[in-house]
């Protein structure tokens, strides 16, 4: 379309012409009427007697009509009767396919959108690749609209500099820019600690802001990093990260967004939080976001103003609303209990679980924080660990607990054989969850906790033979048990 517009205003200029004469000339014939008395009434073209007294009968210029122009219109309208032709019947590719790179990218200049396709199909060619200087204009096009925030996201300049990233023709500055373009970071603070604390918790969290196309390392060959470089207090002491610090990961992009790369972290403070409680104290934390072996993608500071609270004071309070109770009770759902069939011995510094329950959390818009025990036929009841909900996205979450989470030592692995025996014997559990807001305490972001209870009666045991059995088969979430608001 945009060929046969261009055509139409290149046809009009050709056909109208440059100028070839000025003076005063007929406008029916373009004789010359130069010499006449044209103040007299009657006075008349030789050529052709039409009256050419009032101006309006008259012209200043003569023009000529370009017949290079309209040849060229011609071309046009015929490549662009022929594009619209092959698109309608499916095969634009086959006639783009026989055009040379110049030509293709000219089009896609034009707008001619499978132009641009054929550039992601020649950019991620082997057996016949394009010449390293249109290599180079797909990258710098496709950066230069991932930078331009304006225009809606086309995923297929995603897809030129997945296929160039790594790629000699691509420079590090260049992939860089892309990662920078298409990542965002996030920090969160705890906002409240203790007098006398020597430190704050922190996240850092890095994803994609959809303006980027999926990588991992298996097609990129690089590693991704979350590095923290220092923090403390605003205007304190400096406390410099140790260079093993922080978190990292095989290069995965996801698309869509999503966390990519989240690192929890400290941020010591040394006697900073040695003042008054109700004294805002404020902290911050300089990060990197790099890639190995190219360097730092971007650098980013984070600060928050800590509230000092006294000792005896939590950190997260718990609330009540027996409405919200109520939604819980009816949000939160655990899978029968999975035990393994023998508690094995294992190499004592690696972990190993005997127990494991998913559970399910269908969207509540508030934050919960539960000890999780087990509760047998005769009252008996053991823990077997913590579990926190933190859902500011309203989303659908689950996720599996297994049981025990330390290393297991002799220490450890004695007092699971007469639990495994007894769930094995009894053939199902009441599985009970109590509030416990302390295990929020080094989480930012949780402002306070529902005080909220949940028994789930009679849940079934289910006896698999490998400990890699266990979390594959609590993952079945048609398996869900619903719970009761004691």
């Amino acid at each position: 379309m945009i060929l046969v517009f261009l055509a139409s205003m290149l046809f009009v200029l050709a056909w109208r012409g440059r100028v070839v004469a000025r003076g005063r000339f007929c406008k029916k014939c373009k004789f010359d009427l130069a010499g006449l008395d044209l103040g007299s009434a009657d006075a008349r073209c030789p050529e052709c007697g039409r009256v050419v007294h009032d101006a309006s009968a008259r012209r200043v210029l003569l023009r000529r009509p370009s017949r290079v122009g309209i040849g060229i219109t011609a071309g046009l309208v015929v490549l662009s009767v022929g594009l619209i032709w092959f698109g309608v019947s499916g095969k634009g590719g086959m006639l783009l396919g026989v055009l040379p790179d110049s030509t293709v990218f000219w089009l896609n200049d034009l707008g001619v959108d499978e132009a641009h396709d054929e550039i992601v199909v020649r950019v991620s060619r082997v057996d016949e690749p394009m010449e390293d200087v249109f290599l180079s204009r797909a990258i710098e096009g496709a950066l230069a609209h991932q930078a331009d925030l304006e225009q809606v996201w086309d995923p297929r300049w995603g897809e030129v500099l997945a296929q160039m990233f790594g790629n000699p023709v691509m420079t590090d500055e260049q992939m860089l820019q892309y990662l920078r373009n298409g990542m965002e970071v996030e920090i969160e603070i705890r906002d409240r600690v203790h007098a006398g604390d020597q430190r704050v918790d922190t996240k850092v969290s890095a994803q994609s802001n959809g303006r980027i196309s999926a990588m991992t390392l298996n097609n990129t060959g690089y590693y991704l990093f979350i590095k923290p470089v220092k923090g403390g207090v605003v205007d304190g002491p400096v406390h410099e990260y140790r260079k093993n610090d922080g978190l990292g990961i095989n290069f995965t992009l996801h698309r869509r967004g999503g966390p990519t790369l989240p690192w929890n972290g400290t941020i010591p403070v040394g006697s900073g939080f040695e003042v008054e409680p109700g004294t805002l104290v404020p902290v911050y934390i300089e990060y990197e976001l790099r890639l190995s072996e190219l360097g730092a993608v971007a650098s980013y500071r984070g600060e928050q103003s800590v509230l000092i609270l006294a000792p005896d004071e939590p950190i997260v309070p718990l609330f009540d609303d027996p409405v919200l109770a109520g939604e819980v009770c009816r949000a939160i759902s655990v899978s029968t209990v999975r035990v393994i069939q023998e508690v094995y011995d294992v190499d004592p510094m690696r972990g190993h679980s005997v127990l494991a329950i998913r559970t399910q959390f269908e969207p509540m818009g508030v934050s919960t924080a539960f000890d999780v025990f087990l509760r047998f036929n005769d009252g008996e009841e053991v823990s077997i660990g913590g579990l926190i909900h933190h859902d500011p996205d309203l989303q659908r979450r689950g996720g599996i607990m297994t049981w025990p989470g330390d290393i297991f030592t002799q220490q450890v692995r004695a007092p699971t054989i007469p639990i495994v025996e007894r769930l094995k014997a009894e053939g199902q559990v009441d599985v009970l969850m109590r509030p416990n807001p302390r295990l929020a305490d080094d989480i930012p972001g949780i402002e306070r906790v529902l005080n909220a209870s949940l028994e789930f009666l009679d849940v079934p045991v289910e006896i698999v033979v490998k400990e890699f059995d266990l979390q594959k088969s609590a993952s079945k979430p048609e398996e869900q048990h619903a719970g009761e608001c004691p």
